[in-house]
């Protein structure tokens, strides 16, 4: 048992710092745009530009309140808003590349700082899309026609002093994602390292075999507590996603997943059709009312959305349409005409 605290402990604790890690990424970018911003700002108040100064002020508001929902939140729950915080900052920013194109067109350099902020939050795969994404929607905005964009600083403008306060932003900015990057790929390497020395922490090893047993006897606990958890039925929900599951448990998606995988051969959503498909069979059983609303009204109280959705998953499990199925229960309902006859004539 102390062998399986160990590995459970150092887990954990892998977890913990990368997530912590992660939040203080968050909010000190943040931080550090707010400031930014305010030199921008005041820059634009002095020269002039009041209505451009108080359009970013606007923003300024905006990102200082994300900073507060940032510092007050968990990462545990923050991670889930972090895809909708970067779509919102990629459309913003090419807001501000098609209003200050005319003028600066070097402010079109920030796009290249969103690969190096969003990398260790997604796959190579993803971030390659979003750099495809990216790119398609900056050569959009650069290849219309001039007179499309706004000449939004008219009064006491200088190209000379604006260059300079881009540029300076940009290596401000950029020496800052580095950084974090250092650091978050360093923990990574931190916790690579932790994982392979935690046999040999406290003279205690274990060999490859008492290890996987040691893994295998943790996620079989947690599988019990879902198995648990499960008849309450909270796969009714059509919105019910693991991490519900996880919060509900206190635990996270990545030890959801291995504990259902390792005991089922399952991913979660398929787990989650599983106990879909058996409640629809039982109450059709249960149902001798086969018509096209009750089994809409059936598939719906068990967490599908869509008709399609539904045959398409029911075929996986039954290798039948529900069409099908309810037929088999018929035939099963219907008395045998000759069995009928047989007993008639018994009787007679």
């Amino acid at each position: 048992m102390m062998k399986l605290n160990g590995i459970k402990e150092n887990e954990d604790h892998n977890m913990s710092s990368l997530n912590n890690l992660f939040k203080r990424y968050i909010l000190h970018y943040n931080l550090i745009l707010v400031t930014v911003l305010l030199i921008h700002e005041t820059f634009f108040y002095f020269e002039g530009n009041t209505n451009i100064a108080m359009v970013m002020f606007s923003f300024t508001l905006f990102l200082i309140l994300v900073t507060v929902v940032v510092y007050k939140l968990d990462y545990f729950i923050l991670r889930y808003l972090i895809t909708y915080y970067i779509v919102v900052h990629i459309t913003l920013l090419n807001i501000l590349i098609f209003a200050f194109l005319k003028n600066t067109p070097e402010v079109s350099v920030f796009i290249l700082l969103i690969p190096f902020g969003i990398y260790n939050f997604y796959s190579f795969k993803t971030v390659i899309y979003c750099i495809v994404t990216i790119m398609l929607s900056f050569l959009t905005i650069v290849s219309l026609p001039e007179h499309y964009y706004p000449d939004v600083l008219q009064v006491h403008y200088s190209a000379y002093v604006g260059t300079i306060k881009i540029i300076s932003t940009f290596f401000i900015i950029g020496i800052f994602l580095l950084y974090y990057n250092i650091l978050i790929s360093n923990e990574k390497v931190k916790i690579y390292l932790r994982n392979s020395s935690i046999m040999h922490e406290n003279d205690i090893t274990l060999d490859e075999e008492d290890y996987t047993a040691a893994i295998n006897e943790t996620y079989t606990a947690l599988y019990e507590q879902i198995i648990d958890h499960f008849k309450s039925e909270p796969w009714k929900d059509p919105d019910f996603l693991a991490q519900d599951l996880a919060e509900s448990l206190n635990t996270n998606t990545t030890y959801i997943s291995r504990a259902i995988n390792i005991n089922t051969g399952m991913n979660f959503k398929t787990f989650v059709n599983s106990y879909r498909i058996n409640y629809i069979k039982e109450e059709l059983k249960k149902d001798n009312n086969y018509n096209r609303y009750t089994l809409m009204y059936i598939y719906t109280s068990a967490g599908f959305r869509h008709q399609s959705t539904f045959n398409k998953t029911f075929k996986q499990f039954e290798n039948m349409t529900p069409s099908e199925f309810i037929n088999s229960l018929l035939k099963r309902e219907m008395p045998d005409p000759i069995e009928e006859m047989k007993v008639i004539n018994s009787a007679e």
